[in-house]
This record gives C-alpha cells, sequence and structure tokens, in this order.
C-alpha cells in the first residue's frame, strides 16, 4: 500500500481491509465541511501556498485550499 503525499493515511486505512468499501460509501455521504474537517489533519497546508501579495493581485472566494476539497468532494460524489 503506498501513499507516498499521504503517508500518515496509510496507518488509518490499513486496518479497515475489508470494511473500505462501508467507509468510504459513508464519506461520499460527507457534506464538503464535513469532509474537510474530517481529513484536514492529514493535508499538510504547505501543499496549498498562499499567492503572494502583488500589484494587481485580488483576494479570491476560493483559494488553493477550498478548491481543492471542492475537487476531491466532487470526485466522491459524480
Amino acid at each position: 500500500m503506498q501513499t507516498p503525499l499521504f503517508p500518515a493515511w496509510r496507518s488509518r486505512l490499513a486496518p479497515f481491509g475489508s470494511r473500505t468499501s462501508r467507509f468510504s460509501a459513508q464519506v461520499r455521504s460527507y457534506t464538503l465541511c464535513q469532509l474537510e474537517q474530517s481529513f484536514a489533519l492529514w493535508i499538510p497546508a504547505r501543499l496549498f501556498p498562499k499567492s503572494p501579495r502583488q500589484q494587481n493581485s485580488r483576494d479570491r472566494h476560493y483559494t488553493r485550499w477550498r478548491t481543492f476539497w471542492c475537487m476531491l468532494w466532487q470526485g466522491l460524489n459524480p
């Protein structure tokens, strides 16, 4: 079981074994906020650096962090 980007998940997911499908069904039913609250501890914030303030930069409603969680949630809920 290789998890190069999320090594902390290995110890969490390995014990599930055959319970993985039940667990994945539960995760698929999460709202976007529940998904972020449940798994944010294992996602390094350094993967989503903030854009540097430059001339003509603007504040965005969807940060890289929020965009990641939206993409993951959409992938779980086709």
